[in-house]
């Protein structure tokens, strides 16, 4: 007991020239979440680590009115490589699966999913704050689409802002691309999106966050896609080992997805 209340009084007081280095605290992540393929189109941290990560995803879709419903789940594998204030990033959604019933008509479907490299450096640094600009491209690893191929890109840029080492506030804005080609014909998407997190640690080994994502899309009945608040807690059960659950309900948009979920873990080396 005297441990924990020493170690919580040498975070609440610790003081630091680097936002990312929060003492007995792990550097903080956004609540990353989103339905895009892979980890595309979801805030990346604004921290350079080497860490490597694997979780489960999932989203529902239940449209009563048109007899329609889709649940969707996928295994994801996450890495991130620092050399300095600059690092690289890799995301492999290895197994997606899918399950959608039409009125009567009930189908199933598993495949490998698509896969991501990014590059990832620092622009600014202070006391509390960070900005770090990324590029991250969308490869045509999955096997969902059998006679079309589909790849994107995403520039953008996440921030941190650590008021005191056990609060933080992190900052997404990107605008990723989609190109899927099939023969001759290009459908071609483009969806900007920005996010807002706040986290707070109560404790040493724990962290919830709130959070909130809005994304814009070019869908011809309205332009905004979705308004999605969410949820996470993010847990530190022993040395660089990390765990997280996260949910996120979107309300408005034309994307008409009920939940997305993901449960999380990982280790920093």
């Amino acid at each position: 007991m005297t441990a924990a209340l020493f170690a919580l009084v040498a975070v609440s007081g610790t003081a630091f020239a680097d936002p990312c280095e929060r003492g007995v605290l792990p550097a903080p992540r956004p609540i990353g979440l989103s339905d895009g393929p892979a980890d595309f189109a979801t805030t990346p941290s604004a921290c350079a680590e080497t860490r490597a990560d694997v979780a489960g995803r999932a989203s529902l879709l239940v449209d009563t009115p048109d007899f329609y419903g889709m649940l969707f789940g996928d295994v994801l594998a996450h890495g991130e490589y620092a050399l300095g204030d600059v690092w690289l990033g890799a995301s492999l959604a290895a197994i997606e699966r899918r399950f959608v019933q039409n009125a009567t008509i009930v189908a199933t479907r598993t495949d490998l999913g698509p896969a991501t490299l990014s590059a990832h450096f620092v622009a600014l640094g202070g006391d509390r704050e960070r900005i770090a600009p990324f590029l991250r491209a969308l490869l045509p690893t999955g096997t969902a689409y059998r006679y079309a191929v589909s790849f994107g890109a995403e520039p953008g840029v996440a921030a941190v802002l650590v008021p005191t080492a056990r609060t933080a506030v992190t900052i997404g804005l990107s605008t990723p691309a989609t190109w899927t080609v099939l023969g001759s014909r290009v459908r071609a998407t483009f969806e900007p999106r920005v996010s807002l997190d706040a986290a707070f640690a109560p404790w040493t080994w724990l962290e919830p966050a709130a959070g909130l994502e809005v994304r814009m899309g070019g869908d011809a009945a309205g332009p905004l896609e979705t308004v999605a608040p969410s949820v996470a807690v993010r847990i530190f059960p022993w040395r660089d080992l990390q765990a997280s659950l996260a949910a996120a309900f979107p309300l408005v948009g034309e994307d008409r997805t009920d939940l997305w979920l993901r449960v999380a873990a990982g280790w920093a080396f």
